[in-house]
């Protein structure tokens, strides 16, 4: 029958509403409903879009019920449209490359022509017939590129339209992935070798099957540039750029690789790297200009100044500059500059004993790279100059013995110079040469006076004179100073043992002692023993003397010393000697005998001995009590009870200092009757002193002498009276006081 394109049917279905647990996936045998073909099971109708009348179909459907259906068509000329068109799943390509489109569609009309549309979603939509009577239709298409970029693949939705003769069509799409194919076969020309501050090219080739994409190439030089990024004309597969490479680095090297890494890369992504070595060597510096150097004086700043060449324009710079003076510096040039000034100060013109000399300066510059270059040297002059301005203190002044300090300062622009003091101290001492510390600019130097000189001044002026020298024949002769030397008196005079004890008559030794600082000083002493004698005068020997005396007689003696120095310095002390009394030494005579009532005489019936003797000039101390004679007494007690005997004793020799003084003295006695008697003699000294010695005297008894009367006559029986019929004598006497028994 005839059919008007686009006719829509509508299948109603009559009967018991379906069981909502049936499925109602009503099918069209053999096929599954097509999208926006609608089963409304509760309107009980299936409407069906674009039903054409070449179309068959079977309804069929099962909801596990009964279900009565009914079918109520209305069609009128109706044309069978294309359906079903199945498209063969497509492979992915890669970009470039060629995708294959396989369908198979139906058309109820087998006579049909067909011609089929295809979108290939990449540009203008391609028409393409299909022989009458074919169902099936295939093709190709390239696909430059997957597009959009920026992406390693894109699917593309291939929409395809089947259109009968009538002009009735069906739709159907399929996707296609096209990958992107990476740039490859990249190919990097070995560049050729620079100099630093040259300009190195790069060239490559590289192939992509994606003739659409577009292409950057980056480039990183390797020289801590930043990575450049550049554009390819579209189409081209070649590159080709320079880069100037300033430096070649790592420092060090008279030469350094660069390693260039490439990376091309498309609009999507794809990438290819690479990497060439460039050599870069080093060229040294060049064309070194160094000016004259003036001449300068010690401790003054010489000048360097120099300019040179060098292409390596991010090359650092060293000069080292040996000035000749032991000092070898290694300067940095400033980044950048082809000009340097370096200052050395010389310390000293070198060697010693020159008022000038010359140094030779050497200077190598040297770049970061290894390359050097050495210049001829060039020389500067330095000149000594000589000390001055030497001032030296105002001297105080001292003692003898004592240490002159001369402290002087000076100016000398040689730090190095080394310096000598000459010093005439003007006491006749030998010249004093003294160094000065190295660097130092004062000196201080001691010197002991030992003495104030010449003799007999208490005080004398020295003048010293000062003369400097530096170690390169500079010298400054100073002012002469005055020094003023005092004498000083001996001092801390002892006379030890302060306090003496001694017997008169007997030697007292004394040692006298005093410090003098003034060492070259001669010395005398004196010594007042206090007894009016003549003082001990003597020179001394050092500073410790002997000194004795002998003391007349007991008392207590100021000794009074002094040590005079040669420059009219006296110092003194004293000391006290207490002499003692020294009793005498008695002898009396051996026992004797006598008669009683006889007269005993005894001559030297004592004698005796004493230590001290008269010193008629001890008038000025009352304190030893001034004593100028020796003189002595005696007792003599007889053993009878009677008065003792007493006198003055007899000065027998007096010769003082050395000889004992000897004496006697005499006794006599009548003893009144016979017995031993026991005699004690004493003998004393002015001062107290006693011996006392005894012997013994035998009085032997005398018979009395008897006288009768003579011959007498008488009566016997008469009484015969005598007067003194016997007289007589005896020498004994009564002695009351004798205290011997009977």
């Amino acid at each position: 029958m005839a059919a008007k394109p686009r006719r829509r049917r509508l299948a109603k279905f009559f009967g018991q509403r379906p069981d909502p647990r049936a499925s109602t996936n009503m099918q069209l045998a053999p096929r599954r409903l097509e999208p926006r073909r609608m089963l409304d099971a509760a309107a009980g109708a299936l409407a069906l879009e674009m039903f054409d009348a070449s179309s068959e179909f079977v309804q069929a459907g099962s909801d596990f019920a009964p279900l009565a259906l009914s079918t109520n068509e209305a069609a009128a000329g109706a044309n069978s449209s294309p359906a079903n068109i199945q498209i063969q799943p497509m492979a992915s390509i890669d970009e470039n490359g060629v995708a294959t489109l396989e369908l198979v569609f139906e058309d109820a009309d087998p006579l049909d022509s067909h011609t089929v549309e295809v979108d290939w979603g990449d540009g203008p939509v391609e028409v393409f017939n299909v022989p009458a009577g074919s169902q099936f239709f295939g093709t190709t298409h390239q696909y430059m590129d997957d597009d959009p970029s920026v992406t390693s693949s894109d699917v593309y939705t291939v929409n395809v339209k089947v259109i009968d003769a009538a002009g009735d069509f069906a739709e159907a799409s399929a996707p296609l992935t096209v990958n992107n194919v990476a740039p490859s076969n990249l190919q990097i020309a070995p560049p050729a070798p620079i100099d630093e501050d040259g300009v190195g090219t790069l060239e490559l080739t590289f192939d992509d099957l994606g003739s659409l994409d577009s292409h950057t190439v980056e480039v990183d030089w390797g020289d801590g540039s930043a990575i450049e990024v550049f554009n390819v004309p579209q189409g081209s597969r070649f590159f080709g750029t320079t880069h100037q490479y300033l430096d070649d680095d790592p420092t060090g090297t008279s030469a350094d690789d660069y390693t260039i890494n490439v990376r091309v890369l498309d609009d999507d992504g794809g990438v290819i790297a690479g990497s060439a070595t460039i050599n870069v060597g080093n060229i040294a510096p060049s064309n070194v200009q160094v000016a004259p150097m003036s001449s300068i004086d010690e401790n003054g700043l010489a000048k360097l100044n120099l300019t040179f060449d060098d292409p390596g324009t991010l090359d650092s710079h060293k000069i080292e500059v040996d000035w000749g003076d032991g000092t070898v510096e290694t300067l940095n040039v400033a980044p950048g500059s082809r000009a340097f000034s370096a200052s050395h100060q010389y310390l000293d013109d070198d060697p010693t004993g020159t008022s000038s000399d010359s140094y030779a300066v050497q200077v190598r510059l040297l770049d970061d790279d290894l390359g050097e270059v050495e210049v001829d040297p060039v020389s500067v002059t330095v000149n000594n100059v000589a000390p001055s301005a030497v001032m030296i203190d105002p001297l105080a002044p001292i003692d003898e013995n004592g240490v002159a300090v001369l402290n002087l300062a000076f100016t000398d622009p040689g730090t190095l110079d080394a310096h000598m003091v000459e010093i005439d101290w003007g006491d006749g001492s030998p010249l004093e040469v003294l160094p000065v510390a190295a660097g130092a600019r004062v000196l201080s130097a001691n010197h002991q006076y030992l003495d104030d000189n010449p003799t007999g001044t208490a005080s004398d002026s020295y003048s010293i004179k000062v003369r400097l020298l530096d170690d390169d024949l500079g010298a400054f002769i100073a002012d002469a100073v005055v020094l003023t030397v005092n004498n000083v008196a001996p001092a801390n005079v002892q006379v030890l043992p302060t306090v003496t004890t001694s017997n008169e008559g007997a030697l007292v030794n004394l040692t006298l002692t005093f410090d003098d600082p003034g060492s070259l000083d001669t010395h005398t002493y004196e010594v007042d023993w206090g007894d009016g004698t003549t003082a001990t005068v003597g020179a001394a020997v050092g500073h410790s003397i002997a000194a004795s005396h002998t003391y007349a007689d007991d008392g207590a003696y100021t000794v009074k010393v002094k040590i005079l120095d040669d420059d009219g310095g006296v110092g003194t002390a004293t000391a006290t000697v207490n002499v003692a009394n020294l009793a005498p030494t008695l002898t009396v005579v051996g026992n004797p005998t006598v008669s009683e009532g006889s007269q005993l005489s005894l001559t030297n019936i004592g004698s005796f001995t004493d230590p001290g003797f008269d010193n008629l000039l001890n008038v000025l101390d009352p304190v030893n009590g001034g004593e100028k004679l020796e003189t002595f007494t005696y007792t003599i007690n007889w053993g009878d009870g009677t008065a003792n005997s007493a006198g003055s004793a007899t000065i027998d020799v007096m010769v003082g200092v050395g000889t004992p003084t000897s004496g006697s003295f005499d006794g006599q006695h009548t003893y009144a009757d016979d017995g031993v008697y026991t005699v004690a003699v004493t003998v004393f000294d002015d001062d107290g002193g006693q011996d006392q010695r005894t012997f013994q005297v035998t009085v032997s008894n005398v018979a009395p002498t008897l006288t009768v009367v003579g011959n007498q006559s008488v009566d016997e029986g008469s009484q015969l009276s005598l007067t003194n019929i016997g007289s007589f004598t005896d020498p004994g006497f009564n002695n009351p006081l004798n205290p011997l028994p009977g």
